[in-house]
């Protein structure tokens, strides 16, 4: 499976959420003469670039191929830590990475590569012919059945029968559930600890949940579905580390914070989540980096750029590729086809 088609089976099997950094272990995916390898965060290559392709680290642990069909798992200094001859193996969480074929979910492996969680074997605690199973979050993982939603733990057992007409994923130990348009949170008993009386809410995020109420009205909410602030705007994303970003009625945006004050004017034409005291920021068609008090610290000058890591890693694209900066902006590994 090529990068383009991997990176598109992630994105629409694995849980969403902002993930600003997945561990100060990990090495990362670099391009080079149309092979790929890793490097670490100094740009000192670890993994020689000789990969047919290879993914983000998550949990310490990256996934490469090499051949056709063949998924391969490395850890933080660089070693092989199995092989399979899988079609896709989706990133590690909660010490679980998920098979798949084409679309297909197979079931889950540990981190020795031990099948550990069969699909059928899920399928038939609910009683049906098959079930699609998502990636784990906060030590559940949801699974559709019959147009319903439940969960399992790590060990592959049914914890919350499917009765779901959609779920988000955990995280803070309450997850989003849709009912007959609706949408709640459940704890991990499947106790309803927020009514399902929102148009839609987010995964907890920074111990907050945003919750759009009707039209462009929101409400931020505690874990405990206590109010904490109200919000006016065209769109909400869920907080990171105090701040929020939002949109307003004509578009632009900017931030707020837990209270649902405006901290940062909304003035950008898009941006991402803060993280080590920076947030991207798109200007006129060029992404750059702001500080907490709206200074530009990176000037516009990429194409696509994410929010650094732990580490003070950040991935641009640029007209030449993809490579990662520092909290300066200086190339760590500078972009190359």
């Amino acid at each position: 499976m090529n990068p383009q088609s991997y990176a598109l089976m992630l994105i629409l099997l694995c849980s969403s959420a902002p993930s600003l950094a997945a561990g100060v272990e990990k090495l990362y995916p670099v391009k080079k003469g149309g092979k790929y390898g890793y490097v670490d965060h100094n740009g000192t290559v670890v993994v020689p670039i000789e990969l047919d392709w290879a993914v983000e680290f998550y949990e310490r642990r990256g996934t490469f191929g090499k051949s056709r069909n063949q998924v391969g798992v490395l850890d933080a200094k660089g070693r092989v830590t199995f092989t399979l001859e899988v079609e896709a193996l989706l990133p590690f969480s909660n010490d679980r990475a998920l098979i798949c074929h084409g679309f297909t979910t197979v079931g889950f492996v540990n981190e020795r590569g031990e099948p550990v969680i069969a699909e059928h074997d899920v399928a038939a605690q609910v009683g049906a012919k098959s079930v699609h199973l998502t990636s784990f979050s906060d030590g559940l993982a949801a699974f559709g059945a019959g147009g319903r939603t439940g969960f399992i733990d790590t060990n592959g057992r049914v914890v919350i029968a499917p009765r779901y007409s959609s779920a988000g994923h955990f995280s803070e130990g309450l997850c989003p559930v849709e009912f007959n348009g609706r949408w709640g949170c459940i704890d991990k008993s499947g106790r309803l600890v927020i009514e399902a009386e929102y148009e839609h809410v987010s995964s907890p995020s920074d111990s907050v949940i945003v919750a759009k109420t009707k039209g462009q009205s929101w409400l931020l909410l505690s874990l405990d579905g206590q109010s904490i602030g109200e919000v006016h705007a065209k769109n909400v994303l869920p907080f990171s580390v105090g701040f929020a970003p939002i949109q307003d009625k004509g578009g632009k945006w900017g931030f707020i914070g837990k209270n649902g004050k405006l901290q940062i004017r909304s003035q950008f034409d898009e941006v991402l989540w803060f993280s080590n005291g920076l947030a991207p920021v798109k200007v006129d068609g060029r992404w750059g980096y702001i500080d907490t008090e709206s200074r530009v610290v990176i000037q516009p000058k990429f194409l696509e750029a994410h929010p650094h890591d732990i580490n003070g890693v950040a991935w641009v694209r640029t007209a030449a590729g993809h490579g990662y900066i520092n909290l300066k902006g200086d190339f760590v590994w500078t972009p190359q086809m």
